[in-house]
């Protein structure tokens, strides 16, 4: 999550980079193995879900025109449980 804060408070301050139309949120890992985000988050979840959420939301400070949010949610682990 730090690196997601890290990213925005750039954005944010970078008037030079253009400006936000849209956000496809879409990165995601499997993690076979258990471990935990430095926030004491399962890391599957932290990253695939909280990740997309916080850098979705710290970002909709700068939208400067309205601009849809889309939410792709994959099924991967559909078969899985």
């Amino acid at each position: 999550m730090k690196s997601i804060r890290k990213f925005s408070e750039e954005y944010i301050k970078d008037k030079s980079l253009p400006v936000l139309r849209a956000l496809v949120c879409n990165a995601g890992l499997q993690v076979h193995n258990p471990s935990v985000t430095e926030e004491g988050f399962e890391t599957t979840f932290g990253v695939n879900h909280l990740g997309h959420f916080l850098l979705t939301n710290l970002l909709l400070k700068v939208r400067r025109i309205p601009v849809p949010i889309i939410a792709i949610l994959n099924n991967l682990l559909r078969n899985e449980c």
